[in-house]
């Protein structure tokens, strides 16, 4: 399961802290996947507590297993055929290039 899935299951039950660290998470995952805690704390302008216990809160025992699991759909997308085709995708089909 994809961690914007995970998050979407808990959508109504999320402070708006909570919010604010999603939102720099999902805004700029590549970034975010290899920041540390605080950094991300200080991003999303929460305390760090926050992203930690925002963390625990969708399943994982902490924040390194949240950053995981980000880090782990960043290569997944980042596959060479996975890059090919969303590549291709915004290509027009009448074009030759």
């Amino acid at each position: 399961m994809s961690l914007r899935n995970i998050i979407e299951g808990y959508e109504g039950r999320l402070t708006a802290s909570d919010r604010r660290v999603v939102q720099t998470l999902l805004a700029n995952p590549t970034e975010c996947a290899f920041l540390s805690v605080s950094s991300l704390a200080d991003k999303a302008n929460v305390h760090t507590t926050t992203a930690v216990r925002l963390a625990q809160k969708l399943g994982f025992s902490g924040y390194p297993g949240l950053r995981a699991t980000l880090q782990k759909e960043i290569i997944a997308d980042s596959s060479p055929a996975e890059r090919r085709r969303r590549r291709l995708s915004h290509l027009e089909q009448d074009t030759i290039v």
